[in-house]
């Protein structure tokens, strides 16, 4: 369950992106080429491209996906999100 005040992230405006053959491509602001192939980031980018999430709700999403432990897909989808925000792929937005 999701705590209302859990910071949510969606992917930037100004980062141009294409789904091509299950994997995505971005270019960000400064440039910088970024090729998301693994299917659980891509996973991730879908649902950012439909709206905000948290990262519970990107948690709650995957873990039907994949056959590991939810704290595991949690830890990798804090870590997966901060890396986009640190490369301007996404950032935080108000709730």
């Amino acid at each position: 369950m999701e705590e209302n005040n859990e910071i949510r992230y969606r992917l930037r405006d100004d980062a141009a992106r294409r789904e091509v053959d299950g994997e995505f491509f971005i270019v960000t602001a400064d440039r910088a080429m970024h090729r998301i192939a693994a299917r659980s980031g891509v996973s991730v980018l879908r649902l950012l491209a439909e709206r905000p999430h948290s990262v519970a709700e990107l948690t709650d999403a995957l873990a039907p996906r994949f056959d590991a432990e939810v704290a595991t897909i949690r830890h990798d989808v804090e870590t997966f999100v901060a890396t986009l925000a640190a490369r301007g792929i996404a950032h935080e937005v108000a709730s």
